[in-house]
């Protein structure tokens, strides 16, 4: 932005972009409006895209009055409003309108539909995720024996979080379903990481869920997390062998630190305290273990982390580990 106030530097550029065109305006930042009007100030050939009433990305910095004051920053520019709607039914376009009357500051502007009529669009009030969830996955069973193809229906949300309890109950309905906005939230890797450590404090001898526990230690090697578990099961109870000392030594100097937290994790998971407070195990891994973890290995650290605060709160509704556990094997199973 300091940039381009030098005079050269500026100059230089306006000359060479003689055309500035930004589309999705509405979600820019005010520095980033700064920076469009002073890459545009030598010649004036700026066009800017964007929909005021789609302007939703306050939390990540986005301005919406960028959009909004554009006229009054810009003296003479022409105003076009795309008005005309080709994919929305009139019911549709008719609640929309409705809807963004009531905003404040705005453009005035009138959707207008270009397809046939459709059904009157719902406003259905639900007091939990539960119950939200458990609405959603009626109704498209309810779709599906009127005719509706499961293909052709869609359930759209904001963040991916929020698809976590109704991927449940689709799951519990035995309702296939698609994901189009990445993995399934029970398939991503951060949620696979901390639900093997209630896999291994159920059942210490799962190989495959000791090792992708293990393996997350840092210095704990292939090698070194076989051993481990070698060394696990050679306790009449597994679980003994968490934190026995002897332990320590197979992890070696660089694992050592690694192996002593994650094995007291598992040995607190595997005891009574834990037996029946699902949403406090999985808030004990994140808290003693995979916070740490996660700010280091992933670039979007804290977004992992929020989503395993849902997970925890969504274990909470579960009376065992063993319940959540196989709740989400069926949805895996889909």
């Amino acid at each position: 932005r300091r940039l381009l106030d030098d005079d050269d530097v500026r100059g230089e550029l306006t000359h060479r972009f003689r055309h500035v065109l930004v589309d999705e305006y509405q979600d820019t930042n005010r520095v980033q409006a700064e920076l469009v009007d002073q890459m545009a100030s030598g010649h004036g050939n700026l066009m800017v895209v964007g929909d005021d009433c789609q302007a939703i990305y306050a939390f990540r910095g986005a301005d919406h009055r960028n959009i909004l004051e554009f006229p009054s920053r810009h003296p003479g520019a022409a105003l076009y409003r795309l008005e005309s709607n080709y994919r929305s039914s009139p019911q549709i376009l008719h609640l929309a309108n409705a809807s963004i009357a009531h905003n404040k500051a705005r453009f005035d502007k009138e959707l207008r539909a270009h397809t046939a009529d459709g059904f009157l669009p719902g406003h259905v009030r639900c007091t939990t995720e539960e119950e939200q969830s458990m609405f959603v996955a009626q109704r498209v069973l309810q779709l599906r024996d009127e005719g509706v193809p499961l293909d052709r229906m869609a359930v759209l949300y904001r963040a991916h979080w929020q698809s976590m309890q109704l991927q449940l109950e689709l799951g519990r309905r035995n309702l296939p379903f698609r994901v189009h906005s990445g993995q399934r939230f029970f398939e991503q890797r951060h949620i696979k990481d901390v639900l093997a450590f209630l896999r291994v404090a159920r059942n210490p001898r799962d190989e495959l869920a000791f090792a992708r526990v293990v393996s997350l230690g840092e210095g704990i090697g292939p090698r070194t997390a076989n051993q481990l578990f070698a060394h696990v099961q050679s306790f009449e109870n597994p679980v003994e062998g968490f934190r026995a000392p002897s332990g320590l030594r197979i992890a070696g100097k660089r694992g050592a630190a690694s192996w002593s937290a994650i094995g007291e994790v598992l040995a607190r998971l595997a005891g009574a305290a834990f037996e029946q407070d699902v949403a406090g195990a999985l808030d004990l891994i994140v808290t003693r273990f995979y916070d740490g973890y996660a700010t280091a290995a992933f670039d979007n650290g804290a977004n992992r982390l929020r989503e395993l605060t849902s997970l925890a709160e969504l274990g909470a509704r579960f009376a065992t580990m063993d319940e959540i556990i196989d709740n989400i094997e069926a949805v895996r199973a889909q």
